[in-house]
């Protein structure tokens, strides 16, 4: 029987990991699949294994990357610091959950931003904001995270990026708002005010450019979009999953 990778979220029609897993399988020549699974609640994730017992590995994403922690055998350092999972490696019956967010991300920043950023806001308190939280940590960069229920000192609302003596130089979009196929959804800020100054980062790669990526950049912004960290975050998985780290 082949090895069987898995994703599990939901939804899971604007993903592109199995498509990108499954073409390094082919060009690689791995004997290896990789399919999605599309779960109402995590508790769904014991049915998947039992009924695919030849998975030995998963990718965990949105709204699950929190959820998933109290069905996992341990976690790595990785998922420790960061609060949350989005890679699984299954061995000997245990899970144990990663987190390659804070890899992904630091790909997709150490590629594409090369001037200095002093400060960031980081649009959205999910799973995949923690994982920018550590790595805008690591750089020593001045952050706030913008939700709609602010419940930490580090936490503001939305409604607070523009009004409160802020000027945060990029600008970091962990929703989903603007994920196929809602791309007409922008997160809830006044994007009248993004200029030329501004990097604008949004980690949605489907669609490539987001609504609110085209108006960033018809401003002047720096606009970058989430496919660099997709890339950065599954090599780091499989590394994860077949020992190569």
């Amino acid at each position: 029987m082949r090895n069987l990778y898995a994703l599990i979220g939901n939804p899971l029609s604007h993903s592109f990991s199995s498509q990108y897993f499954n073409t390094k399988f082919k060009q690689e020549g791995i004997d290896a699949e990789y399919k999605n699974f599309e779960i109402s609640h995590i508790r769904d994730l014991k049915a998947v294994l039992q009924q695919h017992p030849n998975i030995c590995g998963i990718n965990i994403t949105m709204p699950f990357k929190q959820s998933v922690i109290p069905l996992l055998s341990s976690l790595d350092i990785s998922a420790q610091k960061v609060g949350a999972v989005n890679t699984i490696k299954v061995s000997s019956g245990d899970l144990i959950g990663f987190n390659t967010d804070i890899d992904g991300f630091t790909k997709l920043w150490d590629d594409n931003i090369t001037s200095n950023v002093a400060s960031a806001v980081i649009l959205g308190s999910g799973g995949a904001s923690k994982a920018i939280e550590n790595v805008l940590q690591s750089k020593n960069i001045f952050y706030k995270t913008a939700s709609r229920t602010p419940k930490t000192s580090s936490q503001i609302p939305y409604s607070s990026i523009w009004t409160e003596g802020y000027n945060f130089h990029a600008i970091i979009n962990a929703t989903p708002l603007g994920m196929h196929p809602f791309a007409d959804n922008i997160p809830p800020i006044d994007t009248a005010k993004i200029n030329s100054s501004h990097i604008v980062i949004d980690l949605i790669y489907n669609p490539s450019q987001t609504k609110f990526l085209q108006i960033a950049a018809s401003q002047g912004a720096t606009a970058i979009n989430g496919m660099p960290m997709l890339i950065g975050q599954a090599e780091k998985a499989w590394k994860i999953w077949n020992n190569l780290i």
